[in-house]
């Protein structure tokens, strides 16, 4: 168990967050710029003095930074220029404490998909390709706390989706903690077990990933979004798709980019979703899912359908009017065409 009670006078105001999680947990931390997020990790780190940190029932407050173990990761965390990519990664394996979790380079490597860049040298990577790199590295620290701050912002989808999977895959089988600090509400709502939200250096939110991703999308008025969880995929080269089978379903779904490496989902903004009383037969629109219409929200500017595929839930955004001129009530079975992916 992590308990974290951080009570910190800052320059604008106090850092004020409270909150305990079981190893092996990941936590998302979501706020504006400036809300403390940073902070938060700094305090939890050792790296800011004036806080309550517990640790497997240890009070670890007292305790150097390098004492605690714990890696922070900064979102400036340079690599070592004298070395090439694979010379800093075992830079790290050499110097980790032998208390840790022991994660071996080769592994490590495959994990994250990095085994092109190993003989690279550092002046010739990427931002994306550095944080990839500098990610690998905190990992073969070996701690069982690991601090992350804002650590895949220069990679694209498909990459950063690879690396949550990692993140997912490591907390669960090699019981590794991790907070992590990010502006991307999809980013954290693909991985986070937990999510904690701050303002002002006040913790407004924290609770179940799902829960919280919504009730912030609400009050913001962002984009909602859901995941699908597929199986089975196939690839068809000759139209550049792979065609996926949904979980404990028999309807599928033909994506445009998939590594075989990364978690079998697929994040669907509600506002790519049109829906209709019948299959459209005469559509360009490839994806297409039959629904039940579970329940609505009306909001100012939209009306939100939360939408069961086959138990998966799948939220679509409509225009009041094109609500209104639909004319369907709860229970009953819609078409959802997906027009992005």
């Amino acid at each position: 168990m992590l308990q974290i009670n951080i009570n910190l006078a800052l320059k604008h105001f106090v850092l004020d967050v409270q909150f305990e999680v079981e190893q092996g947990t990941i936590v998302g931390v979501f706020g504006p710029s400036g809300a403390g997020k940073s902070s938060l990790l700094a305090a939890i780190s050792g790296v800011s003095a004036g806080q309550s940190v517990t640790n497997r029932q240890q009070n670890i407050a007292n305790l150097a930074p390098d004492k605690r173990g714990m890696s922070l990761q900064l979102q400036a965390c340079p690599l070592f220029p004298h070395l090439d990519v694979l010379g800093n990664l075992s830079f790290a394996c050499k110097h980790r404490p032998k208390n840790n979790n022991q994660l071996a380079l080769n592994e490590t490597v495959s994990l994250l998909g990095i085994s092109d860049l190993l003989n690279r040298e550092v002046s010739s990577l990427s931002g994306g390709e550095q944080q990839r790199i500098v990610f690998a590295r905190t990992l073969l620290l070996g701690q069982n706390i690991i601090l992350l701050d804002e650590p895949f912002s220069a990679l694209d989808w498909v990459k950063k989706q690879r690396l949550l999977w990692a993140i997912k895959y490591l907390a669960k089988n090699k019981n590794i903690t991790f907070i992590m600090v990010s502006h991307s509400l999809k980013e954290l709502s693909y991985c986070a077990d937990k999510m904690l939200q701050l303002k002002q250096g006040k913790m407004t939110r924290f609770g179940d990933t799902e829960i919280i991703s919504q009730q912030i999308n609400n009050e913001q008025g962002t984009t909602h979004f859901s995941f699908l969880n597929f199986q089975q995929p196939r690839r068809l080269s000759e139209h550049n798709l792979t065609k996926v089978s949904l979980f404990d379903s028999q309807q599928v779904l033909y994506i445009n980019q998939f590594d075989e490496k990364s978690s079998y989902k697929i994040c669907v903004n509600a506002n790519d979703i049109s829906v209709s009383l019948k299959p459209e037969r005469n559509s360009s629109c490839i994806n297409t899912l039959q629904c039940i219409l579970v329940s609505f929200q009306r909001q100012q500017y939209e009306v939100l359908l939360f939408l069961d595929v086959d138990g998966q839930s799948l939220l679509c955004s409509l225009n009041p009017l094109a609500w209104q001129q639909l004319g369907v009530t709860t229970g009953q079975t819609l078409y959802a065409h997906l027009h992005a992916i």
